[in-house]
């Protein structure tokens, strides 16, 4: 999901926001009925993805552009088709898991379709 440019790509919060002693830590928290913290990093990262985070990411690189200001947590739902592992299918079938070795576990490409 695109972020907008000024928001931080790994907590979402604005620039405006940050100026709010509590809301400046780069943080993320699950919502419900219980808080808790998910991810906190050093500093926001305002600027776009580079190259290498993307490429660390799992992106192919004709792909960059596509998810330069994608949020920290989109980049691992990036579609199999962006990604260097593309689509990835069970060694076997398992009814009771719901695994069929025609189907990717990812995003549920089947074999054979386009």
């Amino acid at each position: 999901m695109a972020v907008a440019t000024d928001e931080c790509l790994q907590c979402g919060k604005s620039r405006e926001q940050v100026k709010d002693y509590y809301e400046s830590p780069c943080a993320t928290a699950t919502y419900g009925e219980t808080v808790e913290g998910l991810d906190d990093w050093d500093r926001h990262h305002w600027r776009d993805w580079s190259n290498k985070s993307l490429s660390d990411a799992g992106i192919l690189p004709q792909f960059f552009e596509e998810h330069r200001r994608d949020d920290f947590y989109s980049l691992t739902y990036a579609p199999c088709e962006h990604t260097k592992w593309a689509h990835r299918y069970p060694r076997e079938n398992d009814a009771e898991l719901g695994l069929d070795v025609n189907e990717c576990v990812e995003c549920g490409h089947r074999k054979g379709e386009s």
